[in-house]
């Protein structure tokens, strides 16, 4: 049974890669992130963001296209104006203290160190929250799932999962 037919909740947090393939013609995840969202949106579906995301993405598109790896040098203008559009079109789940506390037992529960702490994080608000992930790199979410955090991927969605 693949991971999606297992999918039981109807809200999802989107993580970070999904914002990217929304919003970049040329993100790798561009037709599978658009697809899964249209689906899960039609559906019915609360499709959601967190703070973490919106920092996250605004960290990605700003990048310079000279940098090593290359973004894709969104002016801060630009980048604001696509986390408008995200914050209009999905709910945005409040950062509160909840999330730390959850965050900080994943972190210890989980030996999580580095930059996994970020994916920790977007890990937490799904938890307090009650939301599964949508998310191309499921991977670096699976150590969460036997803490009850469940994964659906864009690339392998399965629309009779919901």
């Amino acid at each position: 049974m693949s991971e999606t037919s297992k999918i039981t909740l109807t809200a999802f947090l989107l993580d970070t890669n999904i914002l990217l393939g929304l919003a970049l013609a040329t993100h790798h995840q561009t037709a599978a992130a658009r697809a899964a969202v249209s689906e899960l949106e039609a559906r019915g579906a609360r499709l959601c963001i967190a703070p973490q995301n919106l920092v996250e993405f605004y960290a990605s598109v700003t990048r310079p296209k000279d940098a090593v790896p290359p973004g894709p040098g969104w002016k801060s203008k630009n980048a604001l104006a696509a986390l408008a559009g995200f914050e209009a079109r999905f709910e945005l789940l409040p950062d509160a203290t909840p999330v730390f506390a959850q965050w900080r037992a994943l972190v210890a529960d989980c030996n999580v160190i580095s930059r996994a702490s970020h994916d920790t994080r977007l890990a937490a608000f799904c938890l307090v929250y009650g939301v599964g992930i949508l998310t191309a790199n499921a991977k670096d979410f699976r150590r969460f799932q036997p803490q009850g955090l469940q994964i659906i991927e864009p690339a392998s969605f399965n629309t009779e999962a919901l």
